[in-house]
């Protein structure tokens, strides 16, 4: 016996939707822990981006503060060696005359 439009409709409400509707509460079951997880890990990522900037801003610090001390010794080093060459050249004219 063949089968109507309204056996088949019935056949639907009473087979396919309730496996629709218990797939579909399977799935979310299933995904909810690991959409939590994903959430949990975009928020810890956040933060381990937020130090991260955080410590590369301070280390930039740093690293400038290195630049000028460099700078400074390099001028300290030349100004020592200018002052030892003069110093040097007088002592020897000193020692020339006597």
């Amino acid at each position: 016996m063949p089968l109507n439009l309204n056996d088949a409709e019935r056949m639907k409400e009473l087979v396919v939707d309730p496996v629709v509707i218990a797939l579909r509460a399977e799935m979310r079951q299933a995904l909810s822990p690991l959409a939590s997880g994903l959430a949990e890990l975009h928020r810890r990522n956040d933060a381990t981006v937020r130090r991260l900037d955080s410590l590369d801003q301070r280390l930039g610090v740093v690293e400038r503060f290195k630049l000028k001390i460099a700078a400074v010794c390099s001028l300290i080093a030349m100004l020592a060696g200018l002052g030892w060459r003069v110093a040097q050249d007088r002592f020897y004219r000193f020692l020339a005359k006597h």
